[in-house]
């Protein structure tokens, strides 16, 4: 057995037990809701179905599938606010819809509650594999053939960079982590108030996705457990490059993503560069208007240049709930918006990379932003996708991991102790919750 089906594989089994256990435990749990493929038939006649999205494009798009399909009628509901929450509650509750968009990292906790359908036996599901990107059909596939959703979009990252001040410095758009540190110190020594970039309590996630890139395995299914493991392997050379870049004052350790403080920072030149997803373009044109033209993007900083690895920072799949009494017409909805034009082109337009292989070669991904002078960035961001690791894995308690890693760096910014003691730390945390739930988890190294 390969390394990949052996960790798939590995992923069903605990998870399947850690539902078990949570199903036993608590009257909430839904024991049948199953996530067996089971059949998969079409409905006679017209079917209706509810769905829970968010996002600009998100009626656009149900619109469109009513109109082009006239035996199913998605009724859709907006929870822009707290969505995990309320899918949550209404899986427990016995209210969910039949389809539901949630992020790629939630998808194993939505799978501990045993509240998703497998699709794999749907009509069309299995056509849709070779229609997205590796990586996106990766994150929503379990063990044995099990499909837990369809790709929605992606957040693949790269590098924006004031190429003004680079300019000014003379200083070359950098092409390693290596090139990235010397810049950081470049800059900093020309201008003390300038930083390279921002690394703060709320920087977890980029974090995860950063060792993502570097081929991490913070979270490890195998042997029946899950390890987490956020300090060691290729995870420790992401964790001790940003200790450095903290030590040596390179980046800014106040400034939180997506606040005043950020914008002001990209508008006015003090923050010179943003390992961002495709999705903060649109943020950037919003909210930093006076650095128009300033701005460019490029391919992230690489550890081996000879091995090109994209990142991806968010993006989501539409599920199909176990509860759904229409699973092949929900499991067709999903599979439209992952591959149909008009859908991608939709979300091409809010700045979402699509997953469809497709869609990547449309005429919308060649649009070129005057903000970022003029050229096409839609170009890297695909790549970026392109090279994402496809055997990167979630935990089953993302919500427990982003809270014990951003105290782990709130408590390391403090400068009284190292981000790998606090992670180690943070580990502890993650791996005590994570049997709370009925799964059997361990620390790395242990």
């Amino acid at each position: 057995m390969n390394r990949r089906l052996s960790l798939i594989t590995s992923v069903t089994s605990v998870l399947a037990l850690a539902a078990s256990l949570a199903a036993c435990g608590s009257k909430d749990a839904s024991p049948a809701a199953g996530s067996s493929a089971g059949s998969c038939a079409r409905a006679q006649g017209k079917v209706e179905l509810t769905y829970w999205g968010f996002g600009l494009p998100a009626p656009k798009i149900v619109q469109e599938f009513n109109r082009t399909h006239p035996n199913i009628h998605v009724t859709m509901k907006d929870v822009s606010t707290n969505s995990v929450q309320q899918m949550t509650n209404a899986l427990k509750a016995g209210t969910a819809p039949d389809v539901g968009m949630v992020q790629y990292s939630d998808l194993p906790s939505f799978r501990l509650l045993n509240g998703l359908r497998d699709i794999s036996a749907c009509p069309g599901v299995a056509d849709t594999r070779g229609q997205v990107i590796p990586w996106t059909w990766a994150q929503v596939t379990f063990g044995g053939g099990g499909v837990y959703g369809m790709p929605q979009d992606t957040g693949p990252l790269a590098l924006y960079y004031r190429k003004d001040i680079l300019a000014k410095y003379g200083l070359a758009v950098p092409k390693t982590w290596a090139d990235y540190e010397a810049i950081g110190k470049r800059l900093k020594a020309a201008d003390p108030s300038a930083h390279l970039a921002h690394f703060a309590s709320g920087d977890a996630y980029r974090l995860l996705s950063l060792m993502w890139q570097n081929g991490a395995r913070p979270f490890q299914y195998a042997d029946n457990h899950l390890t987490v493991d956020l300090t060691g392997g290729k995870a420790r050379q992401v964790v001790e490059y940003w200790q450095r870049l903290i030590d040596e004052h390179l980046v800014a350790t106040t400034v939180q993503e997506l606040t005043p403080a950020e914008f002001k920072a990209m508008d006015n030149g003090t923050l010179v560069t943003m390992l961002g997803a495709s999705w903060l373009s649109g943020v950037m044109q919003a909210n930093a208007p006076g650095a128009s033209g300033k701005w460019a993007v490029a391919p992230l900083p690489q550890w081996d240049t000879s091995k090109p690895a994209g990142a991806n920072y968010g993006g989501s799949a539409n599920t199909v709930f176990a509860s759904s009494k229409h699973p092949a017409e929900a499991a067709e909805f999903a599979s439209w918006v992952a591959t149909n034009s008009y859908a991608q082109k939709q979300l091409i337009a809010v700045g979402s990379v699509p997953p469809s292989v497709a869609a990547l070669g449309l005429p919308e991904m060649d649009v070129k932003p005057a903000y970022f002078g003029a050229e096409p960035i839609w170009h890297v961001f695909s790549d970026s996708s392109k090279t994402v690791d496809t055997s990167f894995q979630w935990p089953p308690n993302m919500t427990t991991v982003t809270n014990s890693m951003s105290d782990a760096i709130t408590s390391t910014l403090k400068g009284s102790t190292t981000l790998s003691a606090e992670l180690e730390r943070a580990q502890q945390k993650i791996v005590t919750d994570l049997k709370s739930r009925g799964v059997d988890a361990r620390a790395g190294g242990q």
